[in-house]
């Protein structure tokens, strides 16, 4: 797999990633949490879940410190 897959829910929480293939999704923690069909996009759960290795979680944001005396643009005060 070329690029990471990410699943969302429709508030736009991040609930899993396709670490493995384009079908078997995994929760953030690591658990399975369903398989997509690609015939009519739904994702379904296996009543018996497939075992995997832990996959590594993406790596988060680098926190990006402020140099002294500048201030984000975003947090200015107006």
């Amino acid at each position: 797999m070329g690029q990471d897959q990410h699943l969302f829910n429709i508030a736009g929480d991040w609930v899993g990633w396709l670490p493995f293939d384009n079908h078997t999704v995994i929760t953030p923690s690591g658990a399975y949490l369903g398989t997509i069909t690609h015939s009519n996009d739904r994702l379904l759960r296996q009543r018996s879940a497939p075992r995997f290795p832990r996959p590594l979680r993406p790596l988060r944001r680098l926190r990006i410190t402020t140099p002294t005396g500048m201030t984000d643009i975003d947090g200015m005060q107006q």
